[in-house]
């Protein structure tokens, strides 16, 4: 219709003044665009109809499940051949001043924090190997959390009979450096010290 108008409109000065009308060329029809949002319902319905809808649900289900009884080793990592210790500093300084509510200075921009001035790291986290035979054996005899960087952390709980984590896209090992496992991370004053450990010198094995 609108493109009929603007041809009209643009010819009309050229039209003979005695042209007549020639009536309607056939019928008229408004346009209307269908509303993507009900495009999606009736695709929606017509999946669910189909069955399609239950299948992705299955699908996904299955996926998370075998993400948590298997989930992606931490690459990167091998098992140590020689010790090695280090130390790392979790103090902090503050970019930019930090007020409350009222406007009274929690911390100056400048100032260092030790969060262990305040808060204790409580146990060592114990990283393993969660397929490896010799440090789950080893796990059992040390006290701390265990940390799987590879394995199935939830087939394990009931084996070790105590909850296992698993170091999820590597951000622990990241974080401190972590090339080799077994490796503990425990609090030394106000510091952390973190240890690769060849088993046979910890279990005085060998």
């Amino acid at each position: 219709m609108r493109r009929s108008f603007v041809f009209l409109f643009l010819t009309i000065p050229f039209m003979d003044a005695d042209a007549k009308s020639l009536g309607k060329q056939g019928a008229v029809f408004p346009i209307k665009e269908e509303s993507l949002i009900d495009v999606i319902q009736s695709r929606l319905m017509a999946a669910q109809k189909e069955g399609k809808i239950e299948k992705l649900n299955q699908e996904f289900a299955k996926r998370v499940k075998e993400s948590a009884l298997n989930p992606k080793p931490v690459e990167g990592l091998s098992k140590a051949t020689f010790p090695r210790s280090f130390y790392y500093d979790p103090s902090l300084r503050i970019e930019q001043d930090i007020k409350d509510h009222e406007g009274r200075f929690i911390a100056k921009k400048g100032t260092v924090l030790n969060p262990l001035d305040y808060l204790s790291w409580g146990e060592p986290l114990l990283l393993i190997d969660g397929l490896d035979e010799e440090q789950l054996q080893w796990s059992l005899t040390q006290k701390g959390k265990v940390v799987f960087v590879s394995g199935s952390s939830i087939e394990a709980e009931g084996r070790l009979k105590r909850p296992i984590y698993f170091d999820q896209a590597g951000k622990i090992t990241s974080k401190f450096s972590i090339r080799c496992v077994p490796a503990r991370i425990s609090q030394s004053g106000k510091r952390l010290k973190i240890e690769e450990l060849v088993l046979n010198h910890t279990t005085g094995k060998g």
